[in-house]
């Protein structure tokens, strides 16, 4: 099944690429301190979970047993979490950017997989990394997730300060109602 999960990122980065031309213009983006920052933890993570030459020493410690079942649970996790961050990604539409930014004429997306969790994308790509992770049954993996939670929770906080500026009372009413990451949970 572990071609399934390629397909399924391999659509993900379709999606995002053929999408990215037709986002409306920015009117206010995040510092360019945090910007780096981003971009280095998720380079560090996806190289974790990617890149084969990385998983040695400590970072290739078993931490869950290779059996065909567990990698199975790990390709159903990554095609499940990126058809969500695909339907949040089309759902969304041009008001996407991947960094912390309002576009011109910003909308506050309530629909879709937005009535489900505020930040979608984030958790689609959360249980894709854990099934990448659980896959691979490694310590490095373990790694990788674990600094994507971090950043990608560090990431929502900023996002969520802009939609409170921006939306005020209507966003403070959204985020009441529906939870950050985790559906009636987080």
């Amino acid at each position: 099944m572990s071609t399934l999960a390629n397909i399924a990122w391999l659509a993900y980065l379709a999606v995002w690429g053929v999408l990215a031309f037709g986002n409306k213009r920015t009117a206010r983006g995040m510092p360019k301190v945090d910007l780096i920052v981003h971009v280095m933890v998720l380079g560090a993570a996806f190289d974790l979970l990617f890149a084969p030459a990385l998983r040695r020493g400590v970072l290739a410690w078993r931490v869950l047993p290779d059996l065909g079942w567990i990698e199975d649970l790990g390709d159903l996790l990554q095609v499940a979490g990126l058809a969500f961050c695909i339907w949040a990604r089309l759902q969304i539409g041009r008001n996407w950017s991947g960094t912390v930014t309002l576009k011109e004429g910003h909308t506050l997306v309530r629909s879709g997989p937005y009535a489900w969790v505020r930040h979608p994308i984030y958790a689609g790509l959360l249980v894709a990394v854990l099934g990448k992770a659980v896959e691979h049954g490694q310590t490095g993996g373990m790694l990788a997730f674990l600094l994507l939670v971090v950043e990608w929770k560090r990431k929502s906080l900023m996002e969520e300060r802009l939609m409170l500026e921006q939306f005020g009372e209507e966003y403070k009413r959204y985020r009441a109602e529906v939870k950050g990451l985790i559906p009636h949970v987080w």
